[in-house]
């Protein structure tokens, strides 16, 4: 679920599929000891999650290329793993 990534600044998610008007809520039910909930319309799913910072060389935060201006120049990226949490043999269906 990609856009798990995007749950850790917004709490819900509104998805539309313009093409035939459908939608689905995807909500962030929050996140404890590195295990996130995500509500995916009357679906939850567990996830475990691990978050790292990385340093950034000096030579690629000052390159106009790759660091887009809104971004500035940046020391660290955080960089986040996800894998989803199976229960029950549900990971075996």
């Amino acid at each position: 679920m990609l856009v798990f990534l995007f749950l850790k600044w917004l709490k819900r998610l509104r998805a539309v599929n313009e093409s035939n008007g459908q939608s689905v809520i995807i909500e962030n039910l929050g996140e404890k000891d590195g295990f996130v909930c995500i509500k995916k319309g009357e679906a939850v799913q567990g996830l475990v999650v691990r978050r790292r910072f990385a340093l950034v060389r000096p030579k690629v935060a000052s390159d106009p290329v790759l660091v887009p201006p809104a971004h500035g120049r940046a020391s660290s990226r955080e960089y986040t793993f996800s894998l989803r949490v199976f229960t029950d043999s549900a990971m075996f269906t």
